[in-house]
């Protein structure tokens, strides 16, 4: 498996139209905008799409999923690291005045 399959937007995890009409019935639809430099948070599963990028400037993307330590995957991820990290590690809490910037 090449990592390009799953950064590409011909994903198999899509939704269907009636599905996705019947969403925006009952809950809206929202086109956020942003000026350079804007950041939008949303949980991966909310219905989303994006246009193409018509700018000359690129659009950089970032998924972060934090998990149970005791839901790490049965089988290893074919993915490379960069993609999909395998340090299933716990996180370790700073203490408070280490929090401070």
């Amino acid at each position: 498996m090449n990592y390009e399959s799953h950064t590409t937007a011909q994903l198999p995890y899509t939704i269907d139209a009636e599905t996705l009409a019947n969403s925006v019935r009952k809950n809206g639809i929202v086109a956020p905008k942003g000026v350079a430099g804007f950041v939008l948070l949303f949980h991966p599963s909310t219905f989303h799409a994006s246009a193409p990028n018509l700018s000359p400037f690129n659009r950089e993307l970032l998924i972060v999923s934090y998990n149970s330590v005791e839901n790490a995957p049965a089988v290893d991820s074919p993915r490379p690291d960069f993609l999909a990290g395998k340090d299933y590690n716990p996180l370790i809490p700073l203490e408070q005045d280490k929090l401070i910037l």
